[in-house]
């Protein structure tokens, strides 16, 4: 169980500090970890000026999944949506079906890549973030509406907040 806790510890510090070095890993032994998240991890308020993870969806699918051949678009699909709404008990979440919920991807596996990370003043006050874009995405479809429509958002919010039964 130990070594369990270690290897946890180390994709934590690996995926959020140094990205890169997933490459000197064997990918079999990370990926029986490894659960996807959004960037929500770094929206708390101490380490949202340092940090950016929002990027991570197109790094994996551009470098890991187009590049590196280390995952098929099915799997790779599944590693970002599925698992990750089995880990938390989302069951109405998580893949293509009828009943379900979901958020579409258009996606130009082709031409999707990463944009540098931009700092902007737009929290209460000026305060600043990073925000990072991408280019490769044909339309992001949230609850029915055309949010991003290549590549730009179009100013439609359709989203909602999911707030833990217990609250």
């Amino acid at each position: 169980m130990a070594a369990e806790v270690d290897v946890q510890s180390l994709i934590w510090a690996l995926g959020i500090l140094a990205v890169p070095l997933f490459a000197a890993i064997p990918l079999r032994f990370i990926w029986q970890y490894w659960i996807g998240g959004g960037h929500e991890e770094t929206e708390y308020r101490t380490t949202v000026r340092q940090i950016i993870d929002s990027g991570w969806p197109t790094f994996f699918l551009s470098h890991w999944c187009r590049d590196a051949k280390e995952f098929s678009i099915e799997q790779s699909i599944m590693k970002m949506t599925g698992d990750p709404a089995r880990t938390l008990g989302l069951g109405d979440r998580g893949i293509l079906a009828e009943g379900k919920k979901a958020d579409i991807n258009v996606i130009d596996l082709n031409s999707l890549n990463e944009k540098q990370p931009e700092l902007v003043h737009d929290f209460p006050g000026g305060a600043p973030r990073f925000i990072q874009k991408a280019s490769g995405y044909k339309a992001t479809l949230c609850n029915g509406s055309p949010i991003l429509i290549d590549d730009e958002l179009t100013g439609e919010r359709a989203g909602q907040i999911i707030r833990s039964s217990s609250n």
